[in-house]
């Protein structure tokens, strides 16, 4: 096709997504009775009321369906709905497979974050041979230079962190964070992002004083990239205290917990179950120290907010 017709194609296919969400976000505008609009559910809300709509909004459209389902994955994932992400995330990925192969980077894409966000709902075991399989398909398929390559690394660099291999994700790790910062500024939040990953699996290469420089630099970068009270330098600075944590330096460690659940509490509310684990490890610093009460009331507030996220069971 002419470059002129393709373009006229993206900008038809973000008008038509843009048009759908902001319909959505009528019902999620905390003015909207003062603005002449109905509805005032919350963000979290309207996410749920466009997951439900999207299958019939784009009849016979499968790529603005997959377009639209992508922006809500994404959203829902970051809003802590780890299983409705996964859900959209997965119709996604689906309706790209369909248009291959055509449409090879946003299927890859589309299923390194449904990996992503079912390993975050707890299924990393089912998750990681899907993540395993984007990434081999990502480097056989794409261009050297792609930039979700970077991304590919990263997200299964931290999985296999999570899943205690972190061996296994150091090479991931820092060749994420050289692909990511050779992208250029527009991959700088992604960058930062394999920054942490790469201080988390840097621990598998028994050299305390590098470890250390990882997770300094993780939380800088964080703090001059994404933003000083931003979520992801609460995140960082709760990584840089697990670190002084497990070395016995607990009064340093308490210093970056507190930190840590401060910045990502201002940023995401009492109910965002990504709160928790920065919980747990302020509570065990406090009881470290001796400072029994607190640690209970902090561990309480933990076991609450992950019930209340996630079930009992």
């Amino acid at each position: 096709l002419p470059a002129r017709w393709i373009a006229g194609l993206a900008v038809e296919r973000e008008q038509a997504v843009n048009e759908f969400l902001n319909r959505m976000l009528r019902g999620a505008n905390p003015l909207a009775a003062q603005l002449g609009m109905r509805g005032d559910t919350s963000v979290s809300e309207m996410l749920q009321r466009a997951a439900a709509e999207v299958g019939t909004a784009f009849p016979d459209r499968p790529l603005l369906e997959s377009d639209t389902r992508l922006l809500i994955g994404i959203s829902l994932h970051g809003q802590g709905h780890f299983e409705q992400a996964a859900e959209q995330l997965f119709q996604a990925w689906q309706l790209l497979e369909s248009m291959q192969p055509e449409r090879l980077l946003e299927a890859v894409r589309a299923q390194r974050l449904y990996a992503t966000s079912l390993a975050r709902s707890g299924r990393k075991q089912q998750a990681l041979p899907m993540l395993e399989a984007a990434w081999k398909r990502g480097f056989d398929g794409l261009e050297d230079d792609e930039p979700e390559l970077g991304a590919l690394e990263g997200d299964l660099a931290w999985l296999l962190n999570d899943l205690d291999r972190p061996g296994e994700a150091y090479p991931h790790a820092v060749e994420s964070l050289r692909r990511l910062d050779a992208a250029g500024p527009e991959f700088v939040a992604q960058a930062t992002s394999s920054a942490a990953v790469v201080a988390r699996a840097s621990r598998s290469q028994n050299d305390d004083a590098a470890t250390e420089a990882a997770y300094r630099e993780a939380f800088a970068r964080a703090k001059r990239h994404v933003g000083a009270d931003s979520v992801f330098a609460g995140v960082t600075a709760s990584n840089l205290g697990t670190f002084f944590f497990s070395r016995g330096r607990n009064a340093e460690a308490l210093e970056q917990f507190e930190l840590g659940v401060k910045l990502q509490r201002a940023s995401l509310g009492p109910d965002n179950p990504i709160l928790s684990s920065s919980l747990f490890n302020l509570a065990s610093a406090l009881e470290q120290l001796g400072r029994l009460e607190e640690a209970r009331a902090t561990m309480l507030e933990c076991l609450t907010l992950l019930e209340r996220s996630l079930g009992r069971d």
